[in-house]
């Protein structure tokens, strides 16, 4: 069920862009918004942290980087992840 919604919403985004259908502001956030509860549900924190770094969402940022614990094994990737907590 996720991975359709996810998928529509997607699909709609794509739409909006490319013009073929018209949208609104709240709209176009909405579907968003929608897209990314569906990729936390499917966990897909790869995509979510992806996604976060070129949107510059910061809070799901850390959210993707506490469920990655691959984030938390280098030291580098550590300190990364401390200045993120800091803000």
């Amino acid at each position: 069920m996720w991975d359709k919604a996810q998928k529509m919403y997607e699909a709609a985004q794509i739409k909006a862009r490319t013009g073929v259908i018209p949208f609104s502001q709240g709209e176009y956030m909405l579907w968003e918004d929608h897209w990314v509860l569906c990729a936390q549900k499917l966990q897909q924190w790869d995509i979510l942290q992806d996604f976060a770094k070129h949107e510059n969402f910061q809070d799901l940022l850390l959210e993707c980087a506490w469920r990655n614990t691959e984030m938390w094994q280098d030291g580098n990737q550590r300190d990364a992840l401390d200045t993120l907590i800091k803000g």
